[in-house]
């Protein structure tokens, strides 16, 4: 696992060895090539972050900050290591705790990225984090295919990658 683009390109991420499920880099690059309008400036939101992989590869390409929320032990470790690594330490906020216990202490992003385990049913979640989204911010859910919890919620699109579908939900900014 490594960062794809920008300033810190081709860096090795540490990974924990188990407990998480990494976005693979293939995903990673057709997701942030798709996505790379938005990342300039942006405040990010990695929730169940693992390794970081999503919010660091936002900030190599130029995000603000990024707020990584995680609450395995091991999986921070990672996250700090691959944060001071890149030197990302004055523009990253790790939460250690659960995403359901952390929803109550976030603010405003432009770009959410959530990444749970493929068998946790997320929809109410999904609906709760969303309210933290920025006008004209996207929030992007990747999940199984198997899986059909988010199936009935209003998203923008959908793309698929083998066994792995992201769900992309905007929130549109409203006309003055």
């Amino acid at each position: 696992m490594y960062i794809l683009a920008g300033t810190k390109k081709g860096m090795r991420l540490k990974v924990p060895k188990e407990g998480t499920r990494p976005t693979t880099n293939k995903i990673k690059k057709s997701l942030f090539d798709s996505i790379q309008y938005l990342i300039e400036g942006a405040c990010v939101l990695d929730l169940f972050a693992g390794s970081g992989s999503l919010g660091l590869e936002a900030l190599s390409r130029g995000a603000q900050t990024a707020t990584f929320v995680e609450k395995d032990a091991v999986a921070n470790e990672c996250i700090k290591k691959n944060v001071e690594t890149l030197g990302f330490s004055s523009q990253a906020t790790l939460i250690p705790y659960p995403v359901d216990r952390s929803i109550s202490h976030l603010k405003e992003y432009d770009l959410i990225f959530v990444d749970p385990p493929y068998d946790l049913d997320i929809k109410n979640l999904v609906e709760e984090v969303r309210s933290h989204l920025k006008e004209g911010g996207l929030m992007i859910v990747e999940q199984s295919k198997r899986t059909k919890f988010l199936e009935d919620l209003p998203f923008n699109k959908k793309k698929e990658y083998g066994d792995t579908v992201n769900y992309f939900f905007e929130k549109i900014a409203r006309k003055s």
